[in-house]
């Protein structure tokens, strides 16, 4: 299941203040809560919504849209986009929203399956930079350099 994977990817513990991205009924969201993460979950769908809740009460749901995230900028320190990329109308406008609301550039992933598959090769080459597929030993090793690159930005 991609869910666990996602959850390390981020690096998420209990200093992490994690949002899901197209939460559905909730399989990442747990997945980041067991983690210890302090979770918001967000979908477009109040159906998907309520399973959630109903699935994960410990994390905090809203409705919106990923494209116009309703949050401060740079509220999270860790992000995560399940499954639902390949159906979003604007994906470089959702990783752009994902990147600005994001603390840390390195601390976005997303399945990878639908990068090469949904979004242009010139968005993918910069996805590459923040989006990652790197087994989470790997992710941690490289985490403290990347957060340096990107704080002096």
């Amino acid at each position: 299941m991609v869910a666990p994977f996602l959850a390390q990817a981020v690096a998420a513990d209990a200093q992490a203040k994690a949002l899901d991205l197209y939460c559905g009924h909730g399989n990442v969201v747990s997945a980041l809560v067991t983690a210890g993460a302090d979770v918001t979950g967000l979908d477009l769908s109040r159906a998907m919504l309520d399973m959630a809740r109903a699935s994960v009460p410990e994390a905090r749901f809203v409705d919106g849209d990923a494209m116009e995230l309703p949050f401060a900028e740079a509220a999270f320190d860790a992000m995560t986009i399940g499954f639902e990329m390949p159906h979003v109308q604007d994906p470089p406008r959702v990783l752009a929203e994902a990147r600005r609301h994001s603390r840390h550039r390195s601390a976005i992933a997303a399945s990878p399956s639908w990068i090469s598959r949904t979004i242009p090769a010139s968005v993918a080459a910069e996805a590459r930079d923040y989006l990652w597929g790197d087994p989470p030993s790997e992710r941690r090793r490289s985490m403290a350099s990347r957060r340096l690159r990107t704080s002096s930005r």
